[in-house]
């Protein structure tokens, strides 16, 4: 019998990768490289440096990413794009992987990745695109020397650790996605319940102090939004979702998860956004192509509506000939619409600010694009892009809906409570300030939230079910509360209608949900990026 071919190695390291389990994986990886004629070394070495990348062990990652840079020789312009992206965005983990171990024993509420690291270089590494000379010009490299401390810090004791990480995990475990394409990933589900402990505890406390007429603070130095300025900062909407996107971004490094609006401020002005396909050409998205019907709908509603979709110049292209209206309202595939609107094309899905009452701001634009060099393909995707006066007022919806949020938890009335932690959300999910991650950001500040004011979430993601999309496809925050009081919603914040109801798979957790305030506090005990990191990785992986 012929052993396994080394692409079966990736494949499964990959698989593992993507559940969270990257010892497993550089494994697999390391068996991959020792085949000679491996055709596939560059992608395994970059995988591999990953792996060792999110588990801290970074002078390895470092090795594996300087491999992958050497490649440049030999990789010639007939190759794929994908292998060339690898040689480029291989330089930027190398010097995100020194960058995090330089600072692995500083209290990470004391510094702040996305003020620190450099705009040009965060906005390039977000689009793998090759360090321009504007980067050449103005970047600092990460010093190469990687010094362990002597003696190492101590490891925090089980006494410590072992309750923080059960309630942790359990909450954690609610972020999976019950549908094709999301891989249960217990090392992101860890992540992601250590950072709703974490907020929980901060919102305890921003009561607390509330209760005393004081205002709760948090260092501006590790705040992204203290514009790396000494000091003290008040804890609101913003500091609340830091604390999330820390741990996203430390769960998983090969992501680019930064806030937008530190980007380059060309970039910014420009309005770089998420790009998200629900099939492009004949390529359905495993994991969006189920919103398709849905969002066609929809996009169906606004040119209705406004009798216009706009251009790739912001120009508008009128659709409002009755004969234009009836093909639109019979379209049943992209195809359809293209041969409606004649070029490609967006629309905006429009929704009620509650700043300014009446008012319809700019949500998520649906867009239709021809595949370039394909006969009668189309690309039906979402896309946001996020410019200073839309950033304004989504920072005004959220300031806001927060302070909101804090007042109800002082009143104690549950079902406003649950209310207004979901149109916080809903307002989070159509902004997306985030280059990534924006999605499991806010259903994690969701799962924080309901356990700050003592009603722990309890029900998984229903089947064939993305919250993210209850949110971005609908106009008014109302109807998303609606939609998850009859399942998330604890059954005390729920309205009297919807007590009883639930949705099909849906299932509920049978172990106790402990109260923040009775486990240690996770910016105490997991105060630095070392700690945090050999939390994750559990006691059984060797220390970082």
């Amino acid at each position: 019998m012929e052993p396994p071919h080394f692409g079966s190695y990736r494949v499964m390291a990959s698989m593992y990768q993507g559940m969270g389990n990257h010892m497993k994986a550089i494994d697999y990886l390391t068996h991959a490289l020792g085949k000679d004629q491996n055709e596939q070394k560059l992608e395994c070495f970059y995988l591999r440096a990953a792996c060792h990348h999110a588990l801290g062990f970074h002078k390895k990652a470092v090795q594996d990413y300087l491999r992958c840079i050497e490649y440049e020789k030999t990789v010639s312009r007939e190759d794929p794009v994908e292998r060339h992206q690898l040689l480029v965005v291989s330089f930027f983990q190398k010097e995100m992987a020194l960058y995090t171990r330089h600072r692995l024993d500083i209290p990470v509420d004391t510094f702040c990745p996305d003020i620190e690291l450099n705009p040009i270089f965060k906005e390039l590494w977000c689009k793998k695109l090759g360090p321009s000379q504007e980067l050449i010009g103005s970047y600092a490299m990460q010093p190469t020397a990687i010094e362990d401390p002597s003696p190492m810090p101590p490891r925090q004791t089980a006494k410590e650790l072992s309750p923080l990480l059960s309630a942790a995990d359990l909450v954690g475990s609610l972020l999976q996605n019950d549908y094709q394409g999301f891989l249960p990933n217990k090392r992101q589900q860890r992540a992601a319940g250590c950072a709703a402990l974490e907020l929980a505890q901060a919102v305890q406390d921003v009561l607390a102090a509330k209760r005393e007429g004081k205002i709760h603070t948090v260092d501006s130095m590790g705040a992204s939004g203290g514009m790396g300025k000494a000091g003290r900062k008040e804890f609101s909407w913003r500091e609340a979702m830091d604390i999330i996107v820390k741990w996203r971004q430390l769960s998983e490094p090969n992501d680019q998860v930064v806030w937008v609006d530190l980007l380059t401020p060309s970039e910014f002005e420009a309005g770089f956004g998420s790009h998200t396909p629900m099939f492009s050409g004949q390529t359905k998205c495993v994991r969006y192509y189920m919103n398709f019907s849905r969002a066609l709908q929809k996009h169906k509603e606004v040119l209705l509506k406004d009798g216009k979709a706009y251009n790739a110049s912001n120009d508008a292209l009128p659709v409002d000939k009755p004969e234009q209206q009836e093909a639109i309202r019979k379209a049943k595939t992209a195809s359809d619409m293209y041969k409606v609107i004649k070029e490609d094309s967006w629309v905006v899905v429009p929704i009620a600010s509650m700043v300014d009452v009446g008012k319809m701001i700019e949500g998520t634009r649906l867009t239709l694009v021809k595949v370039p060099n394909q006969p009668d393909a189309y690309e039906f995707s979402i896309r946001t892009p996020v410019r200073p006066p839309r950033w304004k007022e989504f920072e005004a919806e959220l300031k806001k809906a927060w302070d909101e949020i804090i007042d109800a938890m002082m009143g104690g009335d549950p079902q406003i409570v649950a209310k207004r932690i979901l149109v916080y959300t809903y307002y989070w999910y159509n902004f997306m300030p985030l280059a990534r991650g924006t999605a499991a950001a806010g259903y994690t500040f969701m799962l924080a939230l309901f356990w700050a004011a003592g009603m722990p979430v309890r029900m998984s993601i229903p089947t064939n079910y993305q919250v993210d999309w209850e949110a971005i496809l609908e106009q008014h925050p109302d109807i998303f509360v609606a939609e998850l009081s009859q399942w998330f919603v604890p059954k005390e914040g729920r309205p009297e209608e919807y007590k009883e109801s639930s949705r099909k798979g849906s299932k509920e957790v049978a172990k106790e949900i402990v109260a923040p305030g009775a486990v240690p506090k996770v910016g105490c005990v997991l105060n630095t990026m070392r700690r945090r990191l050999e939390a994750l990785n559990g006691p059984e992986i060797a220390r970082i």
